[in-house]
């Protein structure tokens, strides 16, 4: 049996949905530390890496400068010299929403996987449970059986 054969519907279309929206979602981030930070690729990709490995809470700690030395950096960065003092606090202000809910969708992307392995692992064991049951000599056909 194919693992396409064992495709939860609502899984993979859940999946496809979470991946769209984590997109989305990254252009948001990439867009907010556009307008906010000087070195936004670094800026960004430390963030993304502090979402994937710690969390959205921490990371949001770290981007309000309430944790760690790269919070200072990110938070106090020259960006606003360059990008204008308003937009630069608004974009920060945004961040902390923006980041949570990256969080909450990677955290719903990785629901779906489990879900998703383990409705093929539960669909393989059927199977093979099946395959068990039809074999002669098995209980359910009582052939085979010396008695």
């Amino acid at each position: 049996m194919s693992a396409s054969e064992n495709d939860d519907p609502y899984i993979e279309t859940s999946l496809a949905e979470v991946k769209a929206a984590l997109r989305v979602s990254t252009q948001r981030l990439e867009r907010l530390f556009a307008d906010s930070f000087l070195n936004r690729a670094g800026a960004l990709a430390s963030c993304l890496s502090l979402i994937s490995t710690y969390g959205a809470e921490k990371a949001i700690r770290v981007l309000q400068g309430k944790e760690g030395s790269l919070a200072r950096f990110l938070y106090y960065g020259p960006a606003q010299l360059f990008f204008g003092l308003d937009k630069a606090r608004a974009a920060v202000r945004e961040l902390p929403d923006a980041i949570a809910a990256h969080g909450q969708l990677l955290n719903r992307r990785d629901d779906l996987v489990r879900a998703r392995k383990e409705s093929v692992r539960n669909a393989d064991a059927e199977h093979l449970r099946d395959q068990r049951l039809e074999r002669p000599g098995s209980r359910k056909t009582g052939r085979g059986h010396d008695s």
